[in-house]
């Protein structure tokens, strides 16, 4: 703004400076609702998950970890199952402890061997 000499000049300016407050105040409220909407923990959670879910890196990891889990959980539940023996479940624990491990390291073997199962048993044979 240039130099204001006369009183209709600062009536036009301060009007125009009340407007321009208005409307930047305006853009301030919906950035403020729009930021609280993002930071309710739910959004938080969605975003996270969607991060973790979007990432193929993560997808893989996230599989064969739960592969290895699940597998050495199944070993634990079949050696011990519902036994209150001490040994058998220090014996349970203990195997599956190794069958998460083996799993783990071997986990793209693994699952191209059920990959490639799956298939021969869902092909159609002519």
């Amino acid at each position: 703004m240039g130099t204001i000499s006369t009183s209709s000049e600062l009536k036009a300016a301060i009007q125009s400076l009340s407007i321009r407050q208005a409307e930047e105040s305006a853009l301030l409220k919906i950035q403020f609702r729009t930021t609280c909407d993002h930071l309710r923990p739910v959004n938080l959670i969605k975003s996270a998950f969607r991060d973790l879910t979007s990432s193929p890196e993560l997808k893989g990891g996230i599989a064969s970890n739960l592969l290895s889990i699940g597998s050495g959980f199944l070993v634990k539940q079949v050696i011990s199952g519902g036994s209150f023996n001490p040994l058998k479940l220090i014996l349970g624990s203990l195997v599956q402890k190794g069958v998460t491990n083996l799993v783990s390291k071997n986990s793209d073997d693994i699952g191209s061997f059920l990959s490639g199962l799956i298939n021969k048993f869902t092909s159609k044979k002519p």
